[in-house]
């Protein structure tokens, strides 16, 4: 057995990182490793040294899992999570164990950084400190530690204040060649992967790819290491000549600090220049600044930083603004992955208004840039909403959300104040009519440009995906191929709402015409008031006009009544959903029992007599044929089924954009929508919609054929025997838990250090659930913990007690967790698994239930949701019986 921390790597890991841990002395570090411990300890330790942290981290997080009071594991963890930055606020937890087992300067560094990365700059200066104060030299020139002082000193300063950025798109991306995703074509310029005629040798040697913004042809901004022995990125500039060559590129002044400079940007009047740094007053990694520019002295002024929350304490880039100064993407690595990066979409404010950050809490909520409500966004430029006329001001109210007006009955004696009674309905008939029809002119022009959009979009993949092959690069052919199959979804998304916007002015273009009778009716009435009838007989007469009017308002269509419409249709699917799928239950049950009959007569035919083979011939094709009609039957379920979950899918996203659609209609000029909608070919607009509809109907019909569930049922149709089947199926399991198992397998001499580890896993489940006060959690804990006790009482007993309590195990499991057994029975734990594939098969079933926890708080919310639309007493029932059941 080998002693944990006296090996060649952990020594490694010593002189590398300075991991000089001073333990207590009952330190579980002390304790000695399995060979397959040693082997993942040894692993994660070579990778931690070489810097390869995503790699490392699951390591580790097995070896906590077996050892959680390992302070070199909590410090790797806790390290991995800061530095591939999933999970910086969650290391602190691992981080200040390990420094209260140890003596290490470096972990105050790493806590320091956790506390910088979630905004706590105070705490953060006070650890830095006192790493400063306990490392020796070398190690505070590895990890620069002054610098991350002075970021967190400009945190402070800068989230004094806040600012509502209105932020129209928030996107995860890979990180690399994440520009692809920034839509803007007018910029005048382009940005490109800078070329190799650009690179200095330092560039090669360090495989610096970089981005390069060409501005008008002209000129060439972009970073590179140039010759700095120090190895840090500056801004170079390059101009073109007349003979179409690049001038040598020359450092801008004024830009470049003793810290990295990357990601340059002019705008496209060639007065503003945008990068990054990480020197002046950045408040952490790469900040995005701006400063002047001209062209005679290249920069003027000081830069100066663009604040929070477009900054933040992690890497910001690459900031592009259109021509029109309205709208700006740039990217950011903060709520995101070691290889994603979060690009954004914001509405330019030229005058952005700063508040005093209310707390930690105000400033971790803005720093997150969640795409704003429509209802919260203001005007770009208030400028522009201060010289509205009052005429404008009126034509936007005749687009503000259509309301459904209501006529009184009258009672009045004298004709002339009836008169002008009727009038005042004329009035008000004559404005909601103008309503409808200029919202229906806004949703049809809405409907023309989202489908513009969308084969905009499409051209554009179609030509990158027609020109892979003149791109050198393969990582680029593949970035290029994902950006495109984005467009193409995109465009798919804009379609969709195309589709719902056209049809909405087709049904407000109905409604307009129930109103202009309507009118009609109401005029009628004008011209027998004129001709001296009699006042009782009108009166009594208008009145049921009134009340007929009042009536049709049954047959108009709103933008809320859409949605409610379509929350009923949601709830409505769902029921049939929830019956379908108990139904596809049974089937699959009855397919299964079949399917096993056959086998069962497949190898009674190999024994039997002639005679006895006929008839058993004769059931096996009866039993072929039964199972061969509910397999048809069950994929036509299961296809309906899939069907309607994927209509409830595309209803829900309806709903969203309608939702959107009515609150945009209030910001729009009615003038510049008659203007477009002059250029519109109504004819060949409905052409295009009627087929772009069509093309996704049977999009969506082949993809739920392909991904019916029942497509290894049918292949049992294209085979001899089901024999072979099941053989290939045991083959296939045995050799997937062989893999699995492979490098953690262990002999009988170490069932004392795995029941040490599970009774550690039981003991802090036990400590959860005590903690937790969730009823699905505590139900969930129960049945891991009950689990991970059976697996222990199973190891190191005899043999014929080991068999009988797996007999139990497996008979409680069965009923504690008929749903996942039922879908994954290899999971089931069998008498003659070995410790390890028990452990592995109790960790699964723990993935799994942490994820239909997940998928079962998303199917409330979205349950809770459609209720609010629903008025039908049996449909609310159905609701909150599913609500009960998820709850």
């Amino acid at each position: 057995m080998k002693k944990k921390g006296i090996n060649i790597f952990h020594g490694l890991f010593c002189i590398f990182l300075i991991l000089i841990f001073v333990f207590q002395e009952n330190s579980i570090y002390a304790q000695g490793l399995s060979e397959g411990e040693q082997k993942v300890e040894d692993e994660a330790f070579m990778l931690f040294t070489k810097k390869e942290y995503d790699k490392a981290m699951p390591l580790f997080s097995q070896l906590l899992s077996l050892h959680p009071q390992d302070p070199v594991y909590n410090y790797g963890y806790g390290v991995c999570l800061i530095e591939t930055n999933t999970g910086t606020k969650k290391a602190l937890k691992y981080l200040k164990y390990a420094q209260s087992k140890s003596q290490n300067p470096v972990i105050f560094y790493y806590i320091g950084r956790s506390y910088h990365l979630n905004y706590e700059f105070d705490k953060a200066i006070s650890n830095y400190q006192h790493f400063k104060e306990k490392a020796p030299k070398s190690t505070l020139t590895e990890f620069d530690v002054d610098q991350k002082i002075r970021m967190a000193q400009n945190g402070k300063e800068l989230i004094n204040f806040v600012s509502d950025l209105i932020v129209l798109e928030n996107k995860k991306i890979k990180d690399e060649n994440f520009f692809y995703s920034y839509r803007i074509n007018d910029i005048n310029g382009k940005i490109i992967v800078t070329p190799k005629s650009f690179k200095t040798k330092a560039d090669i040697k360090k495989k610096y790819r970089g981005i390069t913004f060409i501005w008008n042809d002209t000129l060439a901004f972009f970073a590179s290491y140039g010759n700095n022995k120090k190895g840090k990125l500056d801004i170079y500039r390059a101009s073109k000549q007349p003979d179409g060559n690049w001038s040598t590129p020359v450092k801008l002044p004024f830009i470049n600090t003793s810290y990295d400079e990357n990601f340059p940007y002019l705008s496209p009047d060639g007065k503003t220049f945008y990068f990054s740094s990480k020197g002046f007053n950045s408040m952490g990694g790469y900040d995005i600044f701006k400063i002047s520019y001209n062209d005679t002295s290249n920069i003027l002024l000081k830069p100066e930083n663009m604040d929070f929350p477009i900054n933040s304490p992690f890497d910001d880039l690459l900031y592009v603004v259109d021509r029109n100064n309205q709208f700006a993407y740039f990217a950011s690595k903060r709520e995101t992955g070691n290889d994603l990066i979060s690009v954004y979409r914001i509405a330019v404010d030229k005058n952005r208004r700063k508040r005093p950050a209310k707390g930690l809490e105000d400033i971790i909520d803005r720093a997150k840039l969640n795409v704003t409500l429509l209802s919260e966004r203001q005007p770009v430029d208030e400028s522009a909403v201060n010289d509205i006329t009052e005429n404008k001001t009126k034509e936007q109210q005749n687009t503000k959300t259509l309301t459904l007006p209501e006529l009184q009955p009258k009672k009045i004696t004298d004709n002339i104040a009836f008169k002008q009674a009727v009038k005042d309905d004329k009035q008000i008939i004559s404005k909601n009519l103008e309503q409808t029809e200029n919202l229906r002119d806004i949703i049809l022009v809405t409907a023309y440009e989202k489908s513009t959009q969308a084969d905009a979009l499409k051209k554009k993949a179609k030509t990158i995906l027609e020109n892979l092959d003149q791109v050198p690069d393969k990582k680029e052919q593949a970035f290029l191929k994902q950006e495109a199959q984005g467009m193409l979804d995109d465009a798919i998304k804009l379609n969709k709402e195309a589709i719902v916007a056209y049809n909405i002015s087709k049904h407000l273009s109905e409604t307009a015409e129930y109103k202009k009778q309507d009118k009609k009716v109401i005029e009628s009435f004008l011209e027998k008031i004129n001709s001296g009838m009699d006042s009782d007989s009108l009166f009594q007469a208008y009145n049921k006009v009134c009340k007929q009017v009042n009536k049709n308002q049954s047959k108009y269509v709103t933008i809320d009544k859409e949605i409610t419409l379509r929350n009923k249709i949601i709830a409505k699917n769902l029921g049939i959903i929830k019956n379908n799928q108990i139904e596809i239950t049974k089937y699959t049950e009855k397919i299964n029992h079949i399917s096993d009959n056959i086998i069962a007569i497949e190898q009674q035919i190999t024994n039997a007599s002639p005679q006895e083979k006929t008839n058993l011939e004769e059931n096996l094709q009866n039993q072929k044929d039964k199972l061969k009609q509910l397999v048809q039957e069950k994929t036509y379920l299961t296809n309906k089924t899939n069907y309607l979950i994927a209509q409830n899918t595309d209803i829900h996203d309806e709903i969203n954009y309608l939702k959107l659609l009515k609150q945009n209609t209030n910001q729009i000029n009615i003038n510049e929508v008659h203007q477009k909608l002059a250029e519109i070919n109504e004819a060949t607009l409905s052409k295009h919609i009627a087929e772009t509809k069509t093309d996704i109907e049977m999009d969506m019909a082949e993809r739920i054929a392909n991904n019916s569930d029942t497509s290894e049922e049918q292949e049992r149709f294209n085979t001899d025997t089901h024999q072979e089947i099941l053989a290939n199926k045991q083959d296939d399991t045995k050799k997937t838990f062989e893999n699995q198992t492979s490098d953690i397998a262990t002999n009988k001499q170490d069932e004392t250090q795995i029941t040490d580890s599970l009774q550690t896993l039981v003991a802090q489940k036990q400590q959860l659930l005590k903690q937790t006060t969730d009823s699905t959690k505590k139900q969930n804990l129960k049945t891991e913990i009950q689990d991970l006790s059976q697996i222990l009482n199973a190891v190191g007993t005899q043999n014929n007690e080991t068999i009988q309590k797996q007999k139990n195990v497996k008979q409680a499991e069965s009923k504690q967790n008929p749903t996942i057994e039922s879908k994954f029975p290899d999971i089931r734990i069998k008498s003659g698994d070995n410790t390890a594939v028990k452990y592995e098969k109790t960790f699964f079933k723990q993935q799994y239930l942490t994820q239909l926890i997940a998928e079962q708080e998303n199917k409330l919310e979205n349950l809770e949701a459609v209720k609010k639309d629903v008025d039908d007493p049996a449909t609310i029932t159905s609701l909150n019986q599913q609500i009960e059941t998820l709850a």
